[in-house]
């Protein structure tokens, strides 16, 4: 399992030092939370490629879902959730360390 916390340290420096664009703050913080989102799928799929031997791809393709933030609603998510992936996808190389392979 995998928490995400969002520290709203510097928001309110960086909404004023984009006071003097329009939309500035808006949309830094959107583009802030997409890459955050981008970079927890890669953890994510990084802690299931551990365990399973399954293209990164696949997983992101059929497993994992982004739903980005905007200018208007800044509030993104990461969804993995969906019908159980066929065992074509994965190899038949063992991962992992130890006796439990």
């Amino acid at each position: 399992m995998l928490d995400v916390h969002v520290v709203p340290e510097g928001f309110k420096e960086a909404e004023r030092l984009l006071r003097g664009i329009k939309g500035g703050f808006e949309t830094a913080v959107s583009l802030a939370i997409n890459r955050g989102l981008v970079a927890g799928r890669k953890v994510a799929v990084m802690k299931i490629k551990e365990r399973y031997a399954i293209k990164s791809g696949d997983l992101k393709e059929r497993g994992m879902k982004i739903k980005e933030a905007t200018k208007a609603n800044p509030d993104g998510t990461l969804e993995a959730k969906g019908p159980m992936l066929p065992v074509s996808l994965f190899s038949g190389k063992a991962v992992g360390k130890g006796k439990n392979r």
